[in-house]
């Protein structure tokens, strides 16, 4: 019996250790298939990773090309500024210029005035014996002085008006041309944009 026996567990661990080394095999067959059909799928998943890797590199391009042209156009208003500045400086001493021909004027005016009126009165003192012509004289050439008088102020009036018209003049131009510059620049770099 102790023969029988110890065939017995030998043919019994035989059998166990073929169950497990089946069952090992079995498990290892379905792994391997599970494996080559993953395998299979791999090559599309790769074709998918490089269409999208090539994509998203169209679209970092296109982001780096589109960064560049805000950089140039913030470099292209950076100037604006100073040209608004510089066109300031040159309103006010235009300004100063106007100012200064009107104070002019209206001194010639006032030493004009100013000369009649001690002309006439030299008159009188010198000519009493045609004071009567001169009273009429007088009579004639006041109006002549109150018409000079609101001619220059007319003038005064006048030219005043006109410096405020070619300041508003001036500045609308400006601000014109500026915009305008400043839109055929960003048209171009928004049509330079779309070439690309």
């Amino acid at each position: 019996m102790e023969f029988d026996s110890t065939l017995l567990i030998a043919i019994v661990s035989i059998a166990i250790f073929l169950i497990i080394f089946l069952w090992l095999v079995i498990n290892i067959i379905k792994t391997l298939r599970k494996l080559n059909q993953n395998l299979e799928l791999l090559p599309s998943v790769i074709m998918n990773l490089k269409t999208t890797s090539e994509r998203a590199n169209e679209t970092l391009e296109t982001a780096n090309a589109s960064i560049k042209n805000l950089n140039s156009l913030v470099e292209d208003l950076k100037i604006l500024p100073k040209i608004i500045a510089e066109v300031g400086e040159s309103l006010k001493e235009f300004e100063v210029f106007l100012k200064g021909q009107i104070e002019v004027l209206k001194d010639d005016v006032h030493f004009t005035l100013e000369d009649s009126r001690a002309i006439l009165s030299d008159l009188k003192k010198v000519s009493s014996e045609f004071k009567t012509n001169i009273d009429e004289l007088n009579k004639a050439i006041h109006p002549l002085i109150k018409n000079v008088k609101e001619t220059a102020e007319t003038g005064s009036l006048i030219l005043s008006d006109l410096n405020k018209s070619i300041k508003t003049v001036y500045v609308e131009a400006s601000a014109l041309m500026a915009g305008l510059i400043e839109l055929f620049s960003g048209l171009k770099k928004i049509l330079g944009l779309k070439k690309t």
